[in-house]
């Protein structure tokens, strides 16, 4: 059989700014348990100049329209949508000098998508790094959970909006402390993976 004869629905969030002429989805090969079937379609199926249908982008997780700085929190995959802010904000942040500050916790330094990306950004006096690795120690990274305390007197707590995106317990336990530093909810704004739920 054809693989058009097959449907298979996904959502990727966009990982890169604005540009008029394409869109970037960067999208994790599942390969542990039961294979993913699309993402492995994604990335080994797909060639050069195959067409794929899809849906034009949508969602209600979109940067705030005004001058406040930025600060972005992601664990694991939820990195992919804060990198397309990220490189929406430095373009922004050149003519306006909004301070943006990007927080994001996974499991090593392997898994740390984009990491010489945002290491030039941060070289560049454009962005604050705060990175945690959960089984590793590294030079360039906290060791362990997130613990946004550890660095609240460099971010603008009072100040801000924060946008959070990762698995929805990660989520929760960024929005607590969040909340327990000051920030007002009306400043936090999330992104679930799968069906939307309060938290």
């Amino acid at each position: 059989p054809k693989q058009s004869e097959f449907k298979e629905i996904r959502q990727y969030s966009l990982s890169d700014k604005a540009n008029g002429e394409s869109y970037r989805i960067s999208v994790k090969r599942e390969i542990v348990g039961a294979p993913g079937i699309v993402s492995n379609y994604l990335h080994d199926g797909l060639r050069l100049g195959d067409e794929v249908t899809l849906y034009a982008p949508a969602g209600d997780f979109y940067l705030q329209d005004n001058t406040k700085p930025k600060v972005l929190i992601s664990a694991v995959v939820g990195l992919t949508p804060m990198q397309a802010m990220l490189e929406s904000l430095v373009v922004k942040g050149a003519s306006n000098n909004t301070n943006t500050f990007f927080l994001h916790a996974c499991e090593n330094a392997e898994q740390h998508s984009f990491k010489k990306r945002q290491v030039d950004l941060a070289q560049q006096g454009k962005v604050s790094n705060h990175i945690w690795y959960k089984s590793e120690s590294d030079e360039s990274a906290l060791h362990g959970f997130m613990d946004i305390s550890t660095v609240a007197d460099q971010l603008p707590l009072t100040e801000a909006d924060f946008y959070l995106c990762g698995p929805v317990g990660f989520m929760q336990f960024a929005k607590q402390q969040l909340v327990t530093l000051g920030v007002e909810n009306d400043c936090i704004h999330y992104e679930v993976f799968g069906p939307h739920e309060s938290f």
